[in-house]
């Protein structure tokens, strides 16, 4: 019996699922608001999406370009992911940095924002997030 080749897909790792971003104030500053976006760590890259958009296609949809364009993408070799102070205080934030851009985003939960500290840890990301720091 001949095998099935993998799809690619299948050979993929990813982690995916909705984060909070905090957007841009007055004059560029932080701290202004925060949005929900669908966020995907894949191949080494962060994307994020709106997440209302993202709900209607398929997540290999996005990734291969088919589905919707990303609206931010941050290569994870060259990010440092650790603590900052959140203008939010229930937020388990972080702060991403890399090539000059910053964002800060985080989970629902103190968990959730270590799962996925550790996760674009080892996508590439130099990780210093330590969620008892908050």
């Amino acid at each position: 019996m001949l095998g099935v080749p993998p799809t690619r897909q299948a050979t993929r790792a990813r982690k995916s699922g909705l984060l909070w971003k905090e957007g841009r104030g007055v004059l560029g500053t932080l701290g202004a608001s925060w949005t929900q976006y669908q966020f995907v760590a894949e191949d080494s890259h962060l994307y994020y999406f709106d997440a209302a958009e993202a709900a209607k296609y398929d997540l290999s949809l996005l990734l291969d370009r088919r589905g919707i364009e990303p609206l931010g993408t941050m290569q994870l070799e060259l990010t440092v992911v650790a603590n900052t102070k959140s203008a939010r205080g229930d937020r388990w934030a972080m702060r991403l940095n890399s090539e000059g851009r910053k964002w800060i985003v985080a989970g629902e939960s103190q968990e959730e924002s270590r799962q996925w500290a550790e996760a674009l840890g080892q996508f590439g990301a130099r990780n210093s997030y330590d969620p008892l720091r908050q």
